[in-house]
Parts: structure tokens; sequence; C-alpha cells
């Protein structure tokens, strides 16, 4: 009996060691030995559940420095078996209490379990108000009570938790020696903190604060400690965000480096899940500052490095699977393939699955599916994307408080989804409540926060909706105040030129509404100067397309003005391959229509001759015939102005020719079909039975 708890006594030596060096084998070794002694000690009394207390701890460890997920390492399960058998006045009761606690808030960091994280702040409470003041464990106990409070900030958007915790973290870390063997854990804590307290607050110096202690959390650890990587790539992650407010370049550039040298060291498969999503991410940045198609490559490799890498369970994959949604609709924005959209619903619909929608990363992955379906529904009109978007939407929607304690960024993200879909719905109803949340959002955003800049652009691009819909003229001052607020050159700009460009569309606006011709003067030069200043990224097409209907517009108030610059730019807009087919054909009516006015019958010809040859791709075969028959009814009547154009320049053959291609898209598919499959019949009859059957599926109304 001595010797087996003698047993237990040198497996709790042995795990101090280890906690100290960061040896899994030492680890190991503790744990047999603590599993051991206990497995002949009675199960009863305090010195039992000490050691139980410790075995907790240790399996807990193994879990962090593995990357185990904590529901299958068998710590909560031992950690509530050592609670229920210590004496309630123990000296140690506090310490089970809180290795149980901090069991609990790793298990909710991993499922999302509100149950658990409400259990550890409840635990972790309980641990602190018995201990003794000069308890030497005092600052574990603080550092748990700091990260479940943290954890709990993100539901509750309260700012006495965060407080709460800065206050609990900060005296931990007081409280602990460098040489100490949890420094490190305390430091990186108190950078986490720090963060949380940036992205309330917008105070750079928070982030700045949590760039030095995490990487003093990395430096104070050998390359061989389990979590020495970990740490690093915290430093890059706030890099990253420091990167996307203020834009010097050293920053992204180091966060880069040092992924990819520790990435090159092979760490734990853990580590590797979490370092390549914040690779990702931070490629991702700088795509949207540079528009370089090769960051946009890249963000997206290391994002599917970091899917093959993580396990089943891997808490990683639902961010690694919406990050890389969210590149997926970058690069469908600029290349227009409709299959990355098909992939990028897929991703989404997978990082949202189980998340509940009212924590933070199950709203904003449930708002990433929306943005994904309604840049299908763009591409195939199918309404049941529509429908699914704006159902998921409001589920957010719904979830969120009223105070506005659900943070500027997801109302950011809300504010945007929700004026994607009203400009595809025109649903007044979905502009009340989206202008509701835009002014709680507004109200709850500090002008220094941020998301200020994201808020201000989407709530001004809501109000210039209200204005469309409504004429109404107050809506349009507001949108243009918010608008002007979001594109001032000393805000730090968004990554990316939709904010400058939303501005010029509503100063267009104002010009038409007020018939003064200064905004829409101011709204040429600034398309110019976006123009000029390109970046190869999805909103330059954007800004080419506007810059030639400004441009029209200002020629009717001043004719003298030359006109070739704006057929040339609707001819740019119209013949890229990048944008989405119906804008095309509106494009091309618009080119063949402000040629003819002018009376370029040659040039008025090419615009819409493009806009007939495009509406077989518009009404594409991978569509069900519903869809086809919907985007053939939504766009402009190209074919009848082509054949009147035709006519007008004496060329009727061409006229019939744009008639006969024009009218029957749909028609020429079928005869297509069936004359496809006569030699396929003869040569493979299954197979062409086959295919028959997927033409007919294709064919259906209900398609």
């Amino acid at each position: 009996m001595e010797r087996f708890f003698g047993r237990a006594a040198q497996g709790t030596s042995l795990l101090m060691l280890a906690d100290q060096s960061g040896s899994v084998d030492m680890l190991d070794e503790a744990i047999a030995m603590l599993r051991q002694g206990l497995s002949t000690m009675r199960p009863r009394g305090a010195a039992y559940a000490t050691y139980l207390s410790n075995l907790a701890a240790a399996l807990q460890m193994r879990s962090t420095w593995t990357g185990v997920p904590i529901a299958d390492s068998g710590s909560i399960e031992t950690g509530r078996q050592a609670v229920a058998a210590m004496p309630a006045r123990y000296r140690l009761r506090p310490l089970a209490l809180s290795n149980l606690a901090d069991a609990l808030w790793r298990r909710y960091d991993q499922s999302g379990e509100r149950a658990d994280l409400d259990e550890a702040a409840d635990l972790a409470g309980q641990a602190l108000s018995l201990a003794r003041r000069h308890d030497g464990n005092l600052p574990r106990f603080l550092a748990v009570r700091g990260k479940v409070l943290l954890s709990s900030y993100e539901w509750t958007k309260d700012p006495a938790d965060l407080e709460t915790a800065l206050d609990a973290t900060q005296r931990a870390l007081d409280l602990t020696p460098p040489q100490h063997p949890r420094y490190a854990t305390t430091v990186d804590l108190a950078g986490a903190v720090r963060k949380e307290l940036w992205r309330a607050t917008g105070q750079t110096r928070f982030l700045d604060d949590c760039i030095e202690l995490r990487r003093a959390a990395a430096a104070s650890t050998g390359a061989d400690h389990p979590e020495h990587y970990i740490w690093r790539a915290n430093v890059a992650e706030a890099l990253g965000e420091r990167y996307a407010r203020l834009g010097d370049d050293r920053d992204v550039t180091e966060a880069i480096d040092l992924l990819q040298a520790d990435i090159r060291q092979a760490p734990a498969a853990g580590y590797l899940s979490y370092a390549l999503r914040v690779l990702g991410q931070t490629y991702r940045l700088r795509y949207e500052a540079s528009g370089s198609v090769g960051d946009l490559a890249a963000a997206a490799t290391a994002l599917r490095d970091g899917l093959d890498a993580a396990a089943p369970a891997d808490p990683e994959r639902a961010g690694l699977e919406m990050e890389l949604c969210q590149v997926l609709l970058l690069r469908h924005e600029r290349d227009g393939d409709r299959r990355i959209v098909d992939e990028a619903v897929a991703r989404a619909r997978r990082a949202a699955a189980g998340l509940p929608v009212d924590r933070l990363d199950g709203a904003m992955c449930t708002l990433a599916l929306s943005r994904a379906l309604l840049a299908r529904f763009q591409h195939h009109y199918d309404t049941s994307d529509l429908e699914q978007a704006a159902t998921l939407t409001g589920s957010v929607f719904d979830a969120m408080p009223a105070d506005g304690q659900n943070g500027p960024v997801l109302m950011a993200n809300g504010l945007a989804v929700a004026n994607t879909l009203i400009g595809f719905t025109r649903d007044r109803g979905w502009l009340a409540v989206a202008t509701r949340l835009a002014d709680t959002a507004l109200a709850a955003t500090p002008a220094a926060h941020p998301a200020r800049v994201l808020v201000a652009n989407n709530s001004g691009l809501l109000y210039r909706h209200r204005y469309l819909l409504d004429a109404d003229a107050a809506a349009l001052d507001r949108a243009e105040t918010l608008l002007r607020e979001a594109a001032r050159p000393d805000q730090p700009a968004p990554r990316h030129g939709y904010v400058p460009l939303n501005l010029a569309l509503t100063l267009m606006d104002v010009s038409s509404a007020h018939g003064d011709t200064r905004p829409l003067v101011e709204a040429v030069a600034m398309l110019r100067e976006m123009r000029s200043a390109r970046s190869g990224g999805p909103a330059d097409r954007m800004v080419t397309a506007n810059l030639a209907v400004a441009l029209s517009r200002l020629h009717e108030h001043r004719p003298d003005l030359p006109g070739d610059e704006v057929l040339e730019l609707l001819r740019e807009t119209a013949t890229d391959d990048a944008a989405p087919p119906l804008h095309r054909v509106e494009m091309s009516a618009f080119w063949g229509r402000l040629a003819f006015r002018r009376g370029r019958l040659d040039a008025s010809l090419d615009g819409y001759g493009n806009g007939v040859r495009l509406l077989p791709r518009l009404a594409w075969r991978g569509l069900g015939r519903t869809s086809r028959e919907r985007l053939l009814s939504l766009s402009p009547d190209v074919v009848g102005d082509a054949c009147a154009v035709a006519v007008a320049a004496a060329r009727p053959q061409l006229a019939a020719d744009l008639i006969e291609q024009g009218r029957a898209v749909l028609w020429s598919q079928v005869l297509e079909s069936r004359a496809a499959m006569t030699d396929l019949r003869a040569a493979a009859p299954r197979l062409a039975a086959r295919l028959s059957s997927l033409a007919a599926t294709l064919e259906e109304p209900g398609r």
C-alpha cells in the first residue's frame, strides 16, 4: 500500500517537472504513475482526492499539448470525481475546482457548449472565494477565472465581464514570476484580453500591448515546449489584425515570415491547423490591400493544407472552412467561375453546421453561408438560394440583442448581407429591420473602433436603399453623411475600394435628386482616381461601369464633352469574362443605346450584338429551365433593339440573324440535346438513356 501511495506521490513530482520542461514523455510517465498509485488506494479521503485531481490536471495538460480533444481525454470525468471525493474545507479543494473549471472551459472552447462555460464560470468563482490569500495557486485561479470571463464576454458583450477578466489576468501576471512554468501561459492570456479590449474600443494601444505580451510568451519558452509554436502563431494573428487596421506592410510581412518558418518545422497537427488558418487569413488581408492574385492563391493553399492537417474533431475546422469560403468568394468575384461559388456554399455549410447563431462564431459562419448563397443566386437566380439566405440572415438578426451588445464586427457583417438581400428583393420589411440594426450599430460603435468604417459604410448603403425605394430625401442626406464619414482620408481604410465607390454612387443620386452637377463632377473625379489606382480586384469592374454611367449623365449636361471614352468604358465592362452575365448583358444594352443616340450605328450594333451573343451564356445549360427563363426575362430586350439598329443601318440580313440567334435560346438548347443523342444512341444506348434522363430533369419547370 505504501509503495503505491509513494507511486502516486512520485507521479505528482514528475507532473511538476513535466509542467516545467514541456516534455510529453515525462507527462505520460507521470500519468502512468498516478494511475498505478490510485488503483490501490481506497476511493475516499483527502489524499485520494488530491492525487485524483492531479491526474485530472495531467490528462488536461496532455490534451492541450497533443491536440487530443478534451472530451476524449478523461480529464473532466476524473476532475468531477476528485471534487466529489474532496472534503468541503480541505485546503486543496480550490485547486480541484479550478482545474475542473479549466477543463470545462477547454471543452466549451472546442465544442461551443454554453452549459460548459456557465459551469466553468461558477466553479472558477467558487475556487477564488475558497482560496486563501497566500495560496501559491492563486495566480492559476485568477488566470482560469480571467479566461472564463473572457469567453463569457463573447456571449454577453457585458463590459463588466471584460473589465473583470482584465483585472484577474493582470493580478495573475503580477503574481507569476518569469521563471514559473505557467508564466508563458499567463502572459499569453493577458495578451488575449488586451486583444479583446482592442476589438471593443478600437484603441490601438491595446493591440500593441497584445503583440508585445504574446512576443514575451513565445520568447519565454524554448522550441521544444508543446505550446511554443501556438504562442508564436498568436503573435502572427495579432500582427495581421494590426496590419488590417493600420496598413503597415512590415506587420504583414513579419506575420507571414514567422508562420512559414514555423510551419516548416512541422510541429504537432493541432498547431498546424491553427497556424495555417492564420496564414491563410493573413494572405487574404494582404490580397484585399494589394489585389495580388498570388496572395489569394496562397491563402487558398494554406487553408486547404490546414483542413488536410486538421483531425475530424479539431475545433479549427469551422474557422478553416469559413475562411476558405471567404477566399473562394473573393476569387469568384475576381474570376467569375461558377464552380467556385458552389464550393464556397459547401464550405460555409460545413462551417455553420452545429454552431448556434447566438454565439459569435456561429453567427459569423451563418452570415458567411448567406453571402455564399447570395453570390450563387446572382449567377443561377435560383430562388431557393435567395430564400435560404433570407432565412439564415433572419435567424442571426433574431438572436442579436436589441441593445447592440453583439459586437460591431458582427453587426457590420449582418448589415452587408442585408444590403445584398434588399438589392435583390427590394423588400421594405427587410429594409425596416436592417435600418433599426444600422441605428443600433452606429450608436454602439465608437468613432475609433476598427469596425466603425464598415458600420458607417453599410449603414449608409441601407439609407441609400431607403431613398431608392421611397424617394426619401432625408434618407439620401443621411446616406451621404455616413458614406463621407466612412470614406474620409484620415480613416484607417478598409482593404478594398468599395467604400469610396459607394460614396460616388450616392453622389450621383444626390446630383439627380437636386439637379446639381457639382456632386456628379465630384463622383466622376473620385471614380477616375479609383480607376487610376486599380489593383485588379473585384471593385475595379464596378468602378469602370459606374464611371461610364457617371460620364454619360455628365454629358447630358455638357454635350461638348467627347463621348468616345464612355463607349470604350462600356465595351470594357461588357466584354469582361469575369463579370456576371446579366451585368454584362445590361452593360451591352447601355453601350448599344448610348452609341445609337450619338448616331454611331456600327458601335451600337457592336454593343447590342455583344448582348445577344451573351444570352446563351446567361441561360447556360447548367441551370434549370425555370432559372433560365427567369434570367432571360430579367435581361434587357437586346434582341429587339439590335434588330432595329440593324434595320436602321440598312443591314436586313444581320437583323434576321440577330432575331434568330436571340429569340430561340431555349429552343436551340432543346434541339442541340436531341441532335446530339441520335449518334450516341447508336453507339452507347445505356449512356444515351442516362443523358436523356438528365436532360429531361434540367427541363423540368420546377428547377
